[in-house]
């Protein structure tokens, strides 16, 4: 593993999980909280807005309280409709839930395109009359997770004093455009001007990848009120356990090999098609391998295998041969 640094974190700051769709579902949350302690919320992957008065039973199975019990969670919903977006919401506050989140931020363009995620940033007078709906219709807490633009950076400053005249919980602001994805460099200065000039609390998302890198963010941004971290957790689980202790695990593989068998086990139990939940465990290995050489032999294979017993085979040699490097 890399030698990374501790950071001294004052005692009242705030981490959050970022939710990754087709990745931390409940049973992802539910086994990785237990095991990795230290995020105080995580949002879940979005469900959409209530298309019809009745939702079938799984529109909200991933964040019904028996299925999140212990978990601090905050669930997310992504639309474009005020009515149908407070419908979803009623039915969640029915569960207990007392916050949503709103995406404003998802950058795919099959979502974008339908005027969803980041695809709304562009017009602002639209956020508008739709967060003044949904925040006048509801009692529950309300926060947005949004992206700088979906094409141009200024768009946020726009969007800014539009947000500070509504009763937002929060802000959680990732420094990319959508078009970008996830690639390109980070905005840091106009991520800069747009928590400047936000009168609600502003949460970072965005390449928390080590304590470095997050020391040096929280050095350019000393008013920050939380902190967000989504791919890096899941790709070393060990990351906010480092950040909040200090501790740095001089053998992970034994300890992660656990995550994995658990989360194999679980997703067995409901994926009975053997390749769905090779697909299901190659998505999340996509993670992990982040952490290690990308010389690997053993995912190397692991990746193009389309047989369950040779997938465990080699999850035995990564067990008896891997090495971790977490990461740079």
């Amino acid at each position: 593993m890399h030698n990374q640094q501790r950071t001294e974190i004052p005692a009242n700051t705030l981490f959050h999980f970022a939710p990754l769709h087709g990745i931390t579902d409940y049973i992802f949350r539910n086994i990785y909280f237990r095991r990795f302690p230290g995020f105080d919320t995580v949002l879940s992957p979005f469900i959409y807005q209530l298309e019809k008065p009745k939702a079938s039973k799984y529109h909200f199975k991933d964040l019904l309280p028996e299925n999140n019990t212990g978990i601090p969670l905050i669930p997310q919903l992504m639309g474009n409709d005020a009515k149908n977006l407070v419908a979803a919401a009623k039915v969640l506050a029915s569960l207990g839930y007392r916050e949503i989140n709103l995406n404003l931020g998802c950058p795919f363009a099959r979502i974008a395109n339908k005027y969803r995620g980041s695809g709304l940033l562009p017009y602002p007078e639209r956020i508008r009359k739709l967060l003044e709906e949904v925040c006048s219709r509801l009692t529950m807490a309300v926060s947005v997770k949004l992206r700088l633009g979906r094409h141009d950076p200024q768009e946020i400053l726009e969007l800014i004093p539009l947000l500070n005249s509504l009763p937002l919980r929060n802000i959680i602001i990732h420094p990319r455009i959508g078009t970008q994805i996830y690639k390109g460099e980070l905005n840091l200065a106009c991520f800069a001007l747009a928590a400047a000039a936000s009168r609600h609390p502003v949460i970072y998302n965005g390449d928390i990848r080590n304590t470095a890198n997050l020391a040096a963010i929280r050095q350019q941004f000393p008013g920050i009120a939380g902190w967000m971290i989504g791919r890096a957790a899941v790709a070393d689980p060990f990351l906010i356990g480092r950040i909040k202790t200090g501790q740095i695990i001089t053998d992970p593989i034994p300890q992660l090999m656990e995550f994995h068998d658990e989360l194999y086990s679980a997703y067995e139990k409901i994926l009975t098609c053997p390749l769905h939940l090779l697909h299901k465990m190659k998505a999340l290995w996509q993670y992990f391998a982040q952490s290690m050489p990308a010389d690997n032999e053993e995912l190397q294979a692991l990746f193009l295998t389309v047989s369950k017993d040779e997938y465990l085979q080699l999850i035995d040699r990564i067990r008896s041969n891997g090495t971790w490097l977490g990461l740079s």
